[in-house]
């Protein structure tokens, strides 16, 4: 079997590599923006109910110790989100290196696989070529023996 058959096995073994890295890194990278939406929307909350407080649209004490408390909170989950994002980035990140790794090995076995099949080419032309020559040399030989 020519090596560059075997490559091809190998190709594509590190081209499905290739091509489950690529999704995972997209599969996290929509997590991410799922995430930042998340973080946005709670964003949007904490202003909504900061611009209700500072245009007095409370009635009571009791009611503006709830919102304050609430607004603790949204900011309590604020924090957790950003800490959630930063992990999600930080997993994306490491999916992406993967999968820039798994291009670099399928290029790799590519341009191997194709330095193979240049050899093989190659190779291929100097056995005709040899096979030209010895026919050439056989029929030379043949015509002038048949000249004495």
């Amino acid at each position: 079997m020519k090596r560059s058959t075997r490559m091809d096995t190998v190709l594509q073994v590190t081209a499905a590599d290739e091509e489950k890295a690529a999704q995972l890194f997209k599969q996290m990278n929509a997590r991410l923006h799922e995430e930042q939406q998340k973080l946005e929307q709670l964003q949007s909350y904490q202003q909504e109910y900061h611009r209700q407080v500072r245009e007095k649209q409370v009635s009571s004490v009791q009611q503006l110790q709830q919102m304050s408390q609430f607004i603790g909170k949204l900011s309590e989950a604020i924090n957790e989100q950003q800490a959630q994002i930063e992990r999600v980035n930080a997993h994306m990140q490491q999916l992406r290196q993967h999968w820039i790794s798994a291009r670099g090995r399928t290029m790799s076995i590519t341009q191997l696989r194709e330095n193979y099949l240049t050899e093989e080419r190659r190779w291929e032309e100097q056995r005709e070529q040899k096979e030209i020559d010895e026919l050439v040399t056989t029929r030379s030989a043949r015509g002038h023996n048949i000249k004495r």
